[in-house]
Protein backbone atom coordinates (compact mmCIF):
# COMPACT_ATOMS: atom_id res chain seq x y z
CA UNK A 1 0.00 0.00 0.00
CA UNK A 2 2.84 2.41 0.85
CA UNK A 3 4.51 1.66 -2.50
CA UNK A 4 1.26 2.39 -4.33
CA UNK A 5 0.81 5.67 -2.46
CA UNK A 6 4.43 6.68 -3.13
CA UNK A 7 3.96 5.83 -6.81
CA UNK A 8 0.83 7.99 -6.97
CA UNK A 9 2.70 10.84 -5.30
CA UNK A 10 5.59 10.57 -7.75
CA UNK A 11 3.16 10.39 -10.66
CA UNK A 12 1.38 13.50 -9.43
CA UNK A 13 4.65 15.39 -8.92
CA UNK A 14 5.60 14.51 -12.49
CA UNK A 15 2.28 15.87 -13.72
CA UNK A 16 2.76 18.99 -11.57
CA UNK A 17 6.24 19.51 -13.04
CA UNK A 18 4.83 19.24 -16.55
CA UNK A 19 2.11 21.75 -15.65
CA UNK A 20 4.72 24.09 -14.19
CA UNK A 21 6.80 23.97 -17.37
CA UNK A 22 3.67 24.67 -19.42
CA UNK A 23 2.71 27.59 -17.19
CA UNK A 24 6.17 29.16 -17.15
CA UNK A 25 6.81 28.70 -20.88
CA UNK A 26 3.46 30.26 -21.77
CA UNK A 27 3.80 33.17 -19.34
CA UNK A 28 4.62 36.60 -20.74
CA UNK A 29 8.19 37.82 -20.26
CA UNK A 30 7.46 40.47 -17.64
CA UNK A 31 8.56 41.26 -14.13
CA UNK A 32 5.02 40.51 -12.93
CA UNK A 33 4.38 37.81 -10.38
CA UNK A 34 3.57 34.57 -12.17
CA UNK A 35 0.48 32.77 -10.94
CA UNK A 36 0.31 28.98 -10.84
CA UNK A 37 -2.80 26.91 -10.16
CA UNK A 38 -1.82 23.77 -8.27
CA UNK A 39 -4.30 21.00 -8.96
CA UNK A 40 -4.22 18.74 -5.93
CA UNK A 41 -5.96 16.54 -3.44
CA UNK A 42 -7.02 18.49 -0.35
CA UNK A 43 -5.17 15.98 1.84
CA UNK A 44 -1.83 15.90 -0.04
CA UNK A 45 1.01 17.27 2.08
CA UNK A 46 3.44 16.87 -0.87
CA UNK A 47 1.42 19.38 -2.86
CA UNK A 48 1.28 21.82 0.05
CA UNK A 49 5.07 21.69 0.38
CA UNK A 50 5.40 22.13 -3.42
CA UNK A 51 3.24 25.26 -3.17
CA UNK A 52 5.42 26.63 -0.36
CA UNK A 53 8.50 26.02 -2.54
CA UNK A 54 6.90 27.86 -5.48
CA UNK A 55 5.82 30.76 -3.24
CA UNK A 56 9.38 31.08 -1.92
CA UNK A 57 10.65 31.15 -5.53
CA UNK A 58 8.45 34.17 -6.31
CA UNK A 59 5.37 32.51 -7.77
CA UNK A 60 1.86 33.12 -6.53
CA UNK A 61 0.08 29.80 -6.07
CA UNK A 62 -3.59 28.96 -5.85
CA UNK A 63 -4.82 25.54 -4.76
CA UNK A 64 -7.46 23.81 -6.86
CA UNK A 65 -8.59 20.88 -4.74
CA UNK A 66 -10.10 17.99 -6.71
CA UNK A 67 -11.50 14.55 -6.11
CA UNK A 68 -9.29 11.54 -6.96
CA UNK A 69 -11.37 10.87 -10.11
CA UNK A 70 -10.97 14.46 -11.33
CA UNK A 71 -7.23 14.37 -10.55
CA UNK A 72 -6.84 11.20 -12.61
CA UNK A 73 -8.61 12.85 -15.55
CA UNK A 74 -6.39 15.94 -15.40
CA UNK A 75 -3.20 13.86 -15.07
CA UNK A 76 -4.22 11.87 -18.13
CA UNK A 77 -4.83 15.07 -20.10
CA UNK A 78 -1.45 16.50 -19.09
CA UNK A 79 0.42 13.33 -20.03
CA UNK A 80 -1.42 13.15 -23.41
CA UNK A 81 -0.70 16.82 -24.06
CA UNK A 82 -4.38 17.74 -24.30
CA UNK A 83 -4.55 19.82 -21.13
CA UNK A 84 -4.52 23.54 -21.84
CA UNK A 85 -3.68 26.31 -19.36
CA UNK A 86 -6.59 28.37 -18.08
CA UNK A 87 -6.83 31.90 -19.40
Amino acid sequence: MKALRACACVEFLLAAAVALVMAVSSAPAQDDVKEIDVIKSPTCSCCSRWMQHLDAAGFQTRARNMTPADLARVKSQILRGTCRPRT
